[in-house]
């Protein structure tokens, strides 16, 4: 089983496309890696998320891989930000997607 946990800014389109994104993101992990995925959501109040420009619109994704190489890491990210933009409308500078190895 993936695990993945998103933060989002309330003010962002995010918390309106749950389903696709699961599903997106269900998907490449079913590609990648032949397993399920578990997927939860934070959603951070408006104003309570800061970036270095002013009031935070984006996300921060965080999926739980096995141990890949950084070729197919980047591919996989790469898949998810495009994917989360196609879904949202967000800009690539409105999602951080990581990949982190998991223990097994």
């Amino acid at each position: 089983m993936i695990s993945a946990v998103c933060f989002y800014q309330e003010v962002s389109p995010v918390g309106d496309h749950h389903q696709a994104l699961e599903e997106m993101l269900g998907s490449l992990c079913t590609d990648y890696f032949d397993e399920q995925l578990n997927f939860s959501w934070s959603e951070i109040r408006d104003g309570n998320g800061w970036t270095g420009v002013g009031k935070a619109t984006g996300s921060n994704l965080a999926v739980f891989v096995p141990e890949m190489n950084n070729d197919d890491r980047e591919q996989f990210l790469s898949d998810i930000c495009a994917g989360w933009m196609r879904i949202t409308g967000c800009s690539i500078n409105e999602i951080v997607a990581s990949a982190v190895n998991q223990d097994r």
